[in-house]
């Protein structure tokens, strides 16, 4: 996306979803579901408090 104008939010999106969770993070996103098992983020979920300024960073 380097050097382009016009971006979509799908672009935007697919390039959030690309920005990788430090080893030492990833157990700290677990969530578990009604079945009981537990789900890691292995990037950036949406919803973190600094995750706009890290994107930011990254685009």
């Amino acid at each position: 996306m380097s050097g382009s104008v016009i971006y979509c939010a799908i672009d935007l999106t697919d390039g959030f979803y690309q920005i990788l969770m430090r080893a030492g993070d990833i157990p700290l996103t677990a969530v578990s579901t009604p079945s009981g098992m537990l789900w890691e983020w292995l990037v950036m979920p949406q919803g973190l408090k600094n995750a706009p300024a890290t994107f930011n960073r990254m685009v």
